[in-house]
């Protein structure tokens, strides 16, 4: 059944995973001249590398029951309050600071709402997200 919980295996989306970042590293090593050494110091490298958490909060959001979900989104808002600060005491821009970080919080609401309100299309939206993400970020990059 399309719409069930579990109509994506996690196995699947590991592998998929997986396959996206082997791809990606190979694709970007020849602008280091295939200097293994070299990109793996670039800040690309840790550009990619920070799709692993990112993968596994994916990963936490879409499988997980809802007061783990819930938890999950908290640490998340959590980590952003606390960004915020930091960067308000060093940026101008505090109002556009701020709009972003409420944008934020009202989004995590709205995706934990989603989720718990409308399990069956829950999955698909967060795989459609969650790709769109990966394909707008891979695709600004080349271009």
């Amino acid at each position: 059944m399309l719409g069930d919980q579990h109509s994506v295996p996690m196995a699947e989306l590991v592998r998929l995973f997986c396959i996206l970042l082997i791809a990606g590293i190979v694709f970007t090593l020849p602008l280091y001249k295939f200097d293994w050494q070299k990109f793996i110091r670039s800040n690309l490298f840790m550009k990619i590398m920070f799709w692993i958490p990112i993968f596994l909060i994916f990963l936490g959001a879409l499988y997980a029951n809802s007061q783990v979900r819930l938890a999950l989104l908290t640490v998340l808002l959590i980590m952003a309050l606390r960004e915020l600060v930091n960067q308000r005491h060093k940026s101008a821009p505090k109002l556009l600071l701020t709009g972003y970080f409420v944008f934020f919080a009202v989004f995590l609401a709205h995706f934990y709402f989603f989720g718990t309100v409308y399990q069956a299309e829950f999955i698909n939206l967060l795989i459609t997200l969650a790709f769109a993400t990966v394909l707008a970020d891979v695709t600004a990059f080349f271009f």
